[in-house]
């Protein structure tokens, strides 16, 4: 047989386009068709048994191939007649695809005589089931409808209105579904199972959105979440991620913008949203809010109802912390414009902290190097402390350690208290300061007669730049003797005489400070009570009046001294 004349007159094409179709009586179809021919040689029909090669190609001709090519073996030719399924598995797409075959002799081994002509192939019965409108119904294991788009810039399913105003996303890559309505909605998800969901999108992909909405309308929303039930307890929107990124970003790009990323409304006696990180080992935020506008506040509460509470935190380590890396900023930023006209046990504050429990602070400060706690007033008190007024138990303010104060110290009595020398684990011993209306300093010492019968004392080289109006006081120790001061101070020294040889003599000198700080803010004796202060006392039970008339209870202290409220 001479195998260039061997050709195919005609053919008939049956093409099952999806494997995962299902029919109404639920028998899947494969992807496998029936190929019917006539094969002739030199015009004569050929009888005997032959090897068929099919291949798909995406051109009449040259192209590229569509899958693997399909050998078929001893296949039985009749009068030239022959039947034979082909199986190229799920390579129909919906494009156009041509076939091309070549035979030769069964067992001869020998080269495949490719036909010259590729067939164009034709829909089969079965593809005629997608025409619309479709209305199918099955069963399988797996998807009834499934669709694969192997084009990264096509997509896996579009539908569209007549009125699609085509605001299909300019960044979409291989959407699976483009649902798209120009008045209408565009895709709509519902289910009435129980447990079951309405959407549910799944994304591997790195740098992947599981949903992404965009709105480009001048009012509406990009989303709406509801239940309508009003018995229910059903969470309107449960967020939750198992990987290392965030649980949810919510961004505004328009720079103009001054609406909220996130707003949540309830109108319930519930929270109106709930973060919450069950991770015990891990150690980012619950919630995370970042602004780098000037100015701009990344949380901010408002709380308007009676005892309200605009930002609340509980924790073990701390129950809020604010983190500050700028020049002039602040970690936590309290500020109050309320008034307080003296009523109630309550003090407006920017910021608050309490404690009811001893060794636990209500509010704390560490500083290595700077200011652990900062107060500054131009007319009230930088920091105000109050024990309730007690001088019997607790204390305004307690101090371990040095205390400098630049400025003045008014007190209304003072003392020094130490463990009592003869029973100091059991006893304290306290020592009133001394006081003068001037800014005095004292020096005390003793000195030795010498043979002449006087003594010189010499101070230190800073004295006189120190102190004026010197006073002295003189005392013999262990006899008599008409000692008196023979020079006073005079380049940090003065002169005893009237001793006897070896007389030890006590000597004290007081001076009044004129050095730069004192001339410049020299304590006045007496001064007015002025302002809030006038007509109160700063001790009114000692003329017996009432609490209310202390000095000091425009901060609301209250009239049970020695205890101090708290809001737990």
């Amino acid at each position: 047989m001479n195998r260039s004349y061997i050709r195919i007159v005609s053919a008939l094409a049956g093409l099952a386009i999806c494997a995962t179709t299902a029919t109404a009586r639920g028998t899947p179809v494969s992807t496998a068709f029936t190929y019917q021919g006539q094969l002739k040689s030199a015009g004569v029909a050929a009888n005997g048994s032959f090897d068929f090669q099919f291949q798909l190609f995406d051109a009449s001709s040259g192209g590229s191939q569509v899958g693997f090519a399909q050998f078929i073996p001893g296949v039985a030719v009749t009068d030239g007649l022959f039947t034979t399924p082909v199986d190229f598995g799920a390579q129909y797409q919906g494009q156009s695809l041509f076939l091309q075959i070549s035979v030769r002799p069964a067992g001869s081994g020998g080269a495949y005589s490719p036909l010259a002509t590729r067939q164009p192939l034709t829909a089969a019965p079965f593809a005629q089931a997608l025409r619309l409108p479709v209305a199918e119904s099955g069963v399988s294991s797996g998807s009834l409808l499934s669709f694969t788009n192997t084009d990264p810039n096509g997509d896996g399913m579009r539908i569209t209105s007549e009125t699609d105003s085509g605001l299909v996303p300019l960044f979409r890559l291989n959407t699976a579904i483009v649902a798209n309505s120009g008045t209408g909605n565009g895709l709509i998800a519902a289910t009435s199972a129980a447990s079951a969901w309405g959407l549910w999108s799944i994304v591997n992909g790195n740098s992947s959105q599981g949903l992404h909405i965009t709105h480009s309308g001048s009012s509406g929303y990009g989303g709406v979440i509801g239940i309508s039930n009003a018995a229910s307890s059903a969470t309107g929107l449960l967020v939750s991620t198992s990987g290392t990124g965030d649980v949810g970003v919510f961004t505004i790009s328009n720079a103009t913008s001054t609406s909220q990323a996130i707003q949540a409304t309830s109108s319930g006696l519930g929270s109106v949203g709930t973060f919450a990180a069950t991770n015990a080992g891990s150690a980012a935020s619950t919630l995370l809010a970042t602004t780098n506008g000037s100015g701009a506040t990344a949380v901010e509460g408002t709380a308007t109802g009676s005892s309200g509470i605009g930002v609340q935190g509980t924790g073990l380590a701390a129950g809020v912390q604010g983190d500050c890396s700028s020049s002039g900023g602040y970690g936590v930023y309290g500020i109050s414009h309320a008034t307080n006209n003296g009523a109630g046990n309550y003090v407006p504050a920017g910021v608050r902290g309490d404690a009811s429990f001893a060794g636990v602070a209500g509010v704390e400060g560490f500083n290595n190097f700077g200011s652990a706690i900062y107060g500054q007033t131009s007319s009230g008190y930088g920091i105000y402390a109050s024990n309730g007024g007690s001088n019997s138990s607790g204390y305004a303010g307690y101090f371990n350690g040095r205390v400098h104060i630049q400025g003045t110290l008014s007190k209304s009595s003072g003392s020094f208290k130490i463990d009592h020398p003869l029973d100091p684990e059991h006893k304290f011993l306290y020592h009133s300061f001394v006081e003068s209306p001037d800014m005095k300093n004292i020096y005390d010492g003793t000195a030795v007669v010498g043979d002449d019968g006087t003594a010189t004392v010499t101070m230190p080289d800073w004295f006189e730049a120190l102190n004026m109006d010197f006073r002295y006081q003189l005392t013999c120790i262990g006899a008599h003797a008409p000692v008196y001061v023979s020079s006073e101070m005079s380049h940090n020294t003065f002169t005893i005489a009237g001793g006897k040889p070896g007389m030890k003599i006590s000597w004290q000198v007081t001076g009044t400070r004129h050095d730069a700080y004192a001339n410049y803010h020299r304590i006045a004796v007496e001064e007015n009570k002025v302002g809030t202060e006038d007509g109160k006392y700063l001790c009114p039970e000692g003329f017996g009046k009432p609490d209310s008339l202390r000095i000091g209870n425009e901060h609301g202290e209250p009239a049970n001294k020695g205890v101090v409220s708290s809001r737990h």
